[in-house]
Order: C-alpha cells, then structure tokens, then sequence
C-alpha cells in the first residue's frame, strides 16, 4: 500500500502538498546528492496517487551540507520534486538548534509564496 509520511491541504486551496522523511545523510560531492532513483520514483508515485503538484523529501541538515538543493522538475507530468533539509539539533533542546516546526512552516510559506506568484 502507498503512504507517505504526511500530506497536507493547504490553506482550504486546490494546493496538495506530500512530505516524505528519509534518515540519511544527502552527499554534496555527487552531482545527485546521493538521492537515489528510487526515492524520486516513489515521490512521483505519491504525486500521481494523491494528485498533487508539489512532493517534498526531507533530509537531516549536516555540516557538510547546508546549502539549499535546486528543486528538482520531473519529466512526467507537472510534478515538483523539492529536496529540503532540517537541522535535527532542535530535537535536543531549544538551546541546541531551530525548532523543526518553524523550520518546516518557514520552508512552506516560501513554497506558497512562490506557488501564488506564479499563478497570479
């Protein structure tokens, strides 16, 4: 059976968001950043199933990358694979890092503002 981690409806719009976690660490020194085939075939099977335009994967946040990913376009259909990461720090304590919460909801607004901007 097809499930992702979580999905969401956003703000009551035509908007589908799927979000599916992995644990490990993303490579800054491969041209794919050590995502593998599959991971991007079962974002676009969770894309198809759910009907949504934007599948996200969230990976750790770790020292050896922190840039931010290029958003990946599939070919098949109008599917958008966005590669995010969190800083997992926070899970210690507040003093240790962001809260994954506000990390996520600032990743999601960003998402919806550009969303708007290109339908309007």
């Amino acid at each position: 059976r097809l499930r992702c981690d979580w999905s969401s409806d956003v703000c009551s719009s035509d908007l589908k968001v799927i979000f599916d976690t992995k644990w490990k660490l993303l490579d800054s020194t491969d041209n794919k950043y050590g995502i593998s085939q599959a991971d991007m075939y079962q974002m676009l099977a969770y894309a198809q199933r759910y009907e949504c335009n934007d599948v996200i994967l969230i990976y750790p946040q770790h020292n050896d990358f922190e840039s931010l990913i290029p958003t990946f376009n599939t070919i098949i259909g109008n599917f958008t694979v966005h590669i995010w990461t969190v800083n997992l720090a926070g899970l210690a304590g507040p003093e240790y890092g962001p809260d994954i919460r506000t990390q996520l909801n600032s990743k999601l607004s960003s998402l919806l503002t550009q969303e708007t901007a290109l339908v309007s």
